[in-house]
Parts: structure tokens; sequence; C-alpha cells
């Protein structure tokens, strides 16, 4: 667990990607508790951080979406506009 929150301070993986990963690991845990061999497999399979992250692209995709502005700025000038009040003798 350490080392992979380190991986998302060092921007190596996003936080969403670790989430799901978590997610998936806990999943494999409780599958680990439920009797049966299937549930065994599939428990382990999802303990595994490569394979627990290939069911979390499946299932939780990234968000790709980028924020394209068709508005160009590039002929704004940002101003401050301070008010002079005359002095009453």
């Amino acid at each position: 667990m350490l080392d992979e929150m380190q991986r998302v301070l060092k921007r190596e993986i996003s936080e969403e990607e670790f989430i799901s990963i978590g997610l998936f690991k806990l999943i494999g845990g409780i599958l680990l508790f439920i009797p049966g061999v299937f549930t065994d497999i599939l428990g382990l399979l999802f303990m595994i951080e490569p394979i627990a992250r290939l069911f979390a692209k499946k299932f939780f995709p990234t968000n790709t979406y980028t924020n394209f502005s068709t508005y160009d700025d590039s002929d704004v000038i940002d101003v401050e506009i301070i008010e002079e009040i005359p002095k009453r003798n």
C-alpha cells in the first residue's frame, strides 16, 4: 500500500487508478473468505496488481475528457480600474 501511495506521489499512476486497484484488492480479499474454488482463484487474481489494474481499466475507464475552449482570449487585456474620489474642503 505504501509503495502504491509513493507511485501516486511520483505521478506514475493516477489517483483514480490507485483507488480502483485498492477496490479490486478489497474485493479479492472478500472473495478469499467466501468458500469455493472459483472464488478463491478469482480472489487471488484480484490480489495480483497487474491483473487488478487490467480489471480496473476495464470496469472503471479513466476520464480522458479535455476541456477545450472555443473562446480565443489572446486579445483580452486584464485591467484594474481605480476610481479617484475628489476631496471636499
